[in-house]
Order: structure tokens, then C-alpha cells, then sequence
């Protein structure tokens, strides 16, 4: 049987060329389909999906994080006492800890003490004015060491903590905040823009500044646990 030669409809126009973006067929005569838009928009997503899974698993690990440290760490408040007068100047700065008691430098009001055996009952046993604005406080031994604002150096004798009992100071000149760490026989103070301190405190009743730095840098409060 002999095949026909195929002749195109008399509306038939072939298009000049064809691509993905143009599907046309004709049954008599000619209609076109443009999909470019949602080509466009599919190629979009597959370049950004990448990213787009990345975002998603980020999202899920900060929120499912956020669960767990809630899950694990809930924090309670059992205790809580305030002992402060009324003055705008007295407010909790820096806190140590010794057995089982607590050393609050407490600004304008000095030093203070408190049993802390019972977390959920701390009581106040010991207070005594520094003089002073104090802003630092570490334990060491039998001996608080408090610094501050107009204070320098301060030695105080805890081994009695509801009387304690000021033994020793030397006189550091400068009228700013100080941070203080201290280890064995020497404690450190961050005195803001007049630098770091070194004081020899073997003899507690005569500490005495063995050395000085100062980098010219401002706002130098705080000191890392000497070790």
C-alpha cells in the first residue's frame, strides 16, 4: 500500500521555532500555550530550595533548642532577702561566696553577710560600713577583701561573720568602679581607666600595690577568677 504524502491543513502555520516555553498542536488550526511564567517560577524554587531547606532546619533547631534548655534548666527563684537601706546609692554589685555564707559588696552600705545553709531563708548576720562605695568583694580565707569607689584596698576579718572586723587597707587614688579577683597571696583590681592593679596581701593587715599597668584603655571592671 503506498503511503500519502502528509499535506498540513490550509490553517496550519508552523511556528518559526519551538521551545520549551511554547507547546502548540493543532487540530485545523493553531492554539499556544505559553508556560514560560510557571517555568520561571519552578526554576526559582529548585535554585532556592537549598536555602530554603537550610532556613527550615535552623528554624526547627533554635525552637526545638529553646524547648530543651527550658526542659532542662528551670530556674526558680526559692530565696530572697534585702537588707539594703533606702538610699539610691546602696544596690547589690558583686557577690561572693564561702561556705555557707554569702559577701554582698552592697555600694554605698558596705559590706554584708548572710547565712545562706538554708537557700530558701538567707539571712542577714553581718554588716559593717566601708566608708566607701564598694564594688568588689573575693573571699580568701579568713579575709574579705572589698574594693570600690573611694575604698582602695579594704581587709576584712570574717573569721566571725557577724562581726566582721577591718584589718588592713591601702590606699589606691582613683574615684571609679573597681572589679577584684584575688588567689593564695595576691589579689588583682580593675580600677576603669586607671588599669590594673597587683597587691601583695600575705600579711592581710598590710597589703601593699607591687604593681601597675595601665593600657590606656577605659571602662575596665571586670576580672576574670584567678586560678
Amino acid at each position: 500500500m503506498s503511503q500519502r504524502p502528509f499535506s498540513p491543513p490550509p490553517s496550519f502555520t508552523p511556528p518559526v521555532s519551538f521551545n520549551l516555553s511554547q507547546l502548540a498542536q493543532s487540530t485545523g488550526s493553531q492554539s499556544t500555550v505559553d508556560i514560560s511564567a510557571h517555568l520561571d517560577i519552578l526554576s526559582t524554587i529548585v535554585k532556592r530550595l537549598p536555602a530554603m531547606l537550610l532556613a527550615l532546619v535552623f528554624i526547627l533547631l533554635w525552637f526545638g533548642g529553646a524547648q530543651f534548655a527550658r526542659a532542662q534548666f528551670d530556674f526558680v527563684t526559692i530565696g530572697h532577702t534585702n537588707n539594703s537601706p533606702t538610699s539610691m546609692n546602696a544596690w547589690a554589685t558583686t557577690v561572693a561566696l564561702s561556705g555557707n555564707y554569702a559577701y554582698l559588696a552592697n555600694h554605698s552600705d558596705g559590706l554584708r553577710i548572710y547565712d545562706v545553709s538554708d537557700p530558701a531563708n538567707p539571712r542577714n548576720v553581718g554588716h559593717i560600713s566601708a566608708g566607701g562605695y564598694a564594688d568588689g568583694v573575693v573571699v580568701i580565707g579568713n579575709h574579705a577583701y572589698l574594693s570600690g569607689n573611694g575604698l582602695g584596698l579594704k581587709v576584712y576579718n570574717i573569721s566571725d561573720p557577724a562581726n566582721p572586723i577591718n584589718v588592713g587597707h591601702t590606699n589606691i587614688v582613683t574615684d571609679s568602679f573597681a572589679g577584684i579577683a584575688g588567689v593564695s597571696n595576691y589579689v588583682c583590681l580593675a580600677y576603669n581607666y586607671a588599669g590594673l592593679y597587683v597587691c601583695d596581701i600575705s600579711n592581710p593587715t598590710n597589703p601593699v600595690v607591687v604593681a601597675h599597668t595601665n593600657n590606656n584603655l577605659p571602662y575596665t571592671y571586670g576580672l576574670s577568677k584567678l586560678v
